[in-house]
């Protein structure tokens, strides 16, 4: 009886871990999209930051460019780096490279070291996918 409870909790564990990939890929409709992108670029900040940090949460590579044109206005620092770092995770070329110039011109120095973090990071990405490089 013992071994067949263990025999059974082991299935389970095997069973829940092998389709992970599967249950991380979403689908999301053009509706979804858009209204997440009102979200992102909405006047009411904790909506904003709670769009944001879907967007990154679900890699939504559709919303990069909305993102990518609210991280070069933004004024507060905290929703920068919350920016940059969905940016990252979504790992949108073009973004990634606009994350790296403004490492580069960034004011706020808690945000500028935030971004030359994340930028450090992104290079050490590519030396991993690419080694030949």
């Amino acid at each position: 009886m013992k071994t067949l409870s263990v025999l059974l909790v082991l299935l389970m564990i095997l069973a829940s871990t092998t389709n992970t990939e599967a249950q991380r890929k979403y689908q999301f409709n053009q509706n979804s999209i858009e209204s997440l992108r009102d979200g992102i670029t909405s006047k009411n900040n904790g909506l904003r930051r709670s769009a944001i940090y879907m967007a990154g949460f679900y890699e939504i590579s559709e919303v990069a460019n909305t993102l990518c044109e609210e991280l070069k206005n933004e004024i507060n620092p905290a929703i920068k780096v919350l920016i940059a770092l969905t940016l990252y995770k979504i790992g949108d070329e073009n973004s990634l490279n606009t994350i790296e110039n403004l490492s580069r011109t960034e004011q706020d120095d808690d945000t500028r070291r935030m971004m030359f973090a994340i930028t450090e990071q992104i290079k050490l990405d590519r030396i991993i996918s690419n080694p030949a490089q």
